[in-house]
């Protein structure tokens, strides 16, 4: 359930930034700009528990999470923001590929 109210949060922030008003384009803005704050803490506070519960499992949750991405960041696009939509792009390249090394650095210790 969970899930569920957190997709329909970013569903509503996304559709904000596509045919909301300019008020609502600007407070999508802000909070998107501190999802790109947080994900940046996230890149260099990790550890390898939280690595794992990031990346997931399953094909369809990377699927789901894969499509939600490209949705910001053609929302943020389409709303005027590219350096925004830049940023929020490299901050989750940059979290997976922290994530990977996490598992991969936890594994090698656990072997």
């Amino acid at each position: 359930m969970k899930t569920v109210i957190v997709r329909l949060l970013d569903l509503a922030l996304i559709a904000c930034l596509v045919v909301g008003s300019h008020d609502a384009k600007t407070f999508a803005f802000w909070i998107v700009s501190m999802m790109v704050i947080l994900l940046w803490v996230g890149v260099f506070a990790i550890d390898a528990t939280a690595a794992t519960k990031i990346k997931g499992r399953g094909f369809v949750k990377k699927t789901i999470r894969l499509t939600i991405n490209a949705a910001y960041t053609g929302a943020l696009i389409y709303a005027g923001f590219p350096v925004l939509a830049a940023l929020y792009v490299i901050s989750i390249v940059a979290l997976r590929a922290i994530c990977e090394k996490k598992i991969e650095e936890a594994k090698g210790v656990a072997a």
